[in-house]
């Protein structure tokens, strides 16, 4: 398996977890927004900003390998 092959073997299922997150986080913002318990909102607060920071990170490691592949392809 070429360099290339393989990061593109790892960018796939990175993607697929960033999908789900990103989905994961759309609906926590839906229901904080029909939530009316101030109990809920905070839990949902916290969820929110915890799936906010793992999208970030998931974000990064995407970019990491799509410059690693661009590089490799230059």
């Amino acid at each position: 398996m070429s360099s290339e092959q393989h990061l593109q073997h790892k960018r796939y299922p990175l993607q697929e977890h960033y999908n789900l997150v990103a989905q994961k986080l759309k609906r926590l913002r839906r229901d904080y927004a029909i939530a009316a318990d101030t109990l809920i909102c905070l839990q949902l607060e916290k969820q929110i900003e915890q799936t906010e920071a793992e999208l970030n990170e998931l974000a990064q490691q995407l970019d990491d390998l799509e410059r690693a592949l661009l590089r490799l392809i230059q």
